[in-house]
């Protein structure tokens, strides 16, 4: 039982702070996140208590029926009560539509907790395994899901409330009735990842717009994307680190492959999940359409210098945002990747002005050239385009794109036709502290 409430302490509070790190225009209280982390602890107590309420057979109906009605609606109704319980102590802390989303989190995070301790006490502590990384996020999520649906009564919109009232509910009866037929035909437990997947881009997607429509947006601030999944990585390979101690105790020499099958695909899950929540889009006003699709996409080309290659790459920003937006409103110089494809000679002077939000690139940050050494077009509107995949960064440089426009792009016309790409430019990094500082200053706001 020590282990088992040890580790999910210490998973607990890496989910935990990595849901409060998303709300970075203005970060909940600690003391009111484990309030509600709590509230979420207690909510166990309804389901543990609690008769199955209907038998509804063993056939693959029955099994989904059972998953929705004797434990989806019930678990997430026993959060939702517990969550208005917490709610009447910090109702002023949510004040903002990000906070349902995160507070919401903060409860599956505590139902999530308490039942992965009941399993271990119940199965081993083994099952924890799993559970730390996959169950835990996914009340989170689910949760989150169905108090952005709360938030969305509360904003007048009934439909679309309801809609993802019942997507978190249905979310997790289909992950937990997929889990059961797995059991028989194992066909069906790749099918329940591919839920939680779905639930972690959903999530993700309502999370953006709330931030895109925040009383507290400030186009100026940015996740420190880079920091939070150093962050995230090193705690789960220490978490990894006392399984597989414990895989080794339970199997002897066996355990060390036993170990590694397991956590192959969970290192794909934490991968996966801890770089789409770090990749948002954040531009003010916009709302980007959500709908049920996976966290990463398919490409074909390296939208860089050197080669094109086919991989997969997560949904939104896969760079870290605070390279370029820290640079708003302030004048920097830059130089050209190859001296054999510039633009404005060996070195030039730039001032970041905004940022706005472009279909092809996803964001363009507008620049005003201040100096250059061969003369360009000033007639011509000039943006900063972020490199997505390949290599992003070259020593003390970030590796970005300048590309002009005839006409200036705003967040509703998107990018427009009628210029190109002048060239692959570096752009120096501003001094940040290092991880673990950053960790501390994250830990304290």
């Amino acid at each position: 039982m020590l282990f088992a409430t040890l580790t999910t302490i210490l998973a607990s509070f890496t989910w935990l702070f990595l849901f409060r790190v998303i709300d970075f225009f203005h970060r909940e209280p600690w003391k009111a996140l484990l309030t509600f982390f709590a509230s979420g602890a207690l909510a166990v107590l309804v389901p543990y208590y609690l008769p199955v309420i209907f038998d509804f057979g063993s056939g693959k109906g029955g099994i989904f029926l059972d998953a929705l009605i004797n434990v989806s609606l019930v678990e997430e109704g026993a959060k939702l009560l517990f969550f208005f319980l917490a709610f009447l102590i910090f109702r002023k802390e949510l004040d903002d539509g990000p906070d349902w989303l995160v507070y919401g989190a903060a409860v599956g995070l505590g139902f999530g907790a308490v039942e992965n301790v009941l399993y271990a006490w119940k199965y081993g502590d083994l099952v924890l395994h799993f559970r730390e990384i996959i169950t835990l996020s996914g009340h989170a999520f689910d949760t989150g899901i169905l108090l952005f649906g709360v938030w969305s009564v509360k904003q007048k919109k009934l439909n679309e409330g309801i809609l993802w009232i019942a997507t978190g509910i249905f979310s997790h009866a289909l992950y937990d009735a997929l889990l059961i037929m797995g059991q028989d035909e194992p066909i069906y437990t790749p099918m329940a990842f591919g839920v939680y997947l779905v639930s972690i881009e959903l999530y993700c997607l309502m999370i953006n717009n709330a931030l895109n429509h925040s009383r507290y947006f400030d186009s100026k601030i940015a996740m420190p994307a880079r920091a939070v999944r150093a962050i995230m990585t090193s705690i789960f390979l220490f978490l990894g680190l006392l399984f597989l101690l414990t895989y080794i105790r339970e199997y002897g020499a066996d355990g060390i492959g036993v170990f590694l099958f397991y956590s192959a695909p969970l290192l794909v899950i934490i991968y996966v999940t801890v770089n789409r929540i770090t990749s948002l889009v954040l531009v003010e006003k916009k709302s980007f359409p959500i709908i049920p699709i996976f966290p990463f996409q398919y490409i074909g080309m390296d939208l860089g210098p050197s080669s094109t290659m086919n991989r997969f790459v997560i949904r939104g920003i896969p760079y870290d945002e605070l390279d370029f937006v820290s640079y708003i409103g302030e004048t920097t110089e830059i130089r050209p990747v190859n001296r054999n494809f510039d633009y404005f000679g060996d070195t030039a002077e730039i001032e970041f002005t905004g940022k706005v939000y472009a279909k092809s690139q996803i964001l363009f940050y507008p620049v005003r050239f201040v100096r250059s050494d061969d003369p360009i077009h000033d007639d011509r509107h000039f943006y900063v385009v972020p490199k997505f995949i390949g290599n992003k960064e070259q020593g003390n440089y970030v590796i970005a794109g300048l590309v002009s426009r005839d006409h200036e792009i705003n967040n509703d016309s998107g990018d427009t036709v009628g210029g190109g790409f002048c060239c692959w430019i570096l752009l120096r990094k501003k001094e940040r502290p290092g991880i673990w500082k950053d960790f501390v200053h994250l830990m304290n706001i």
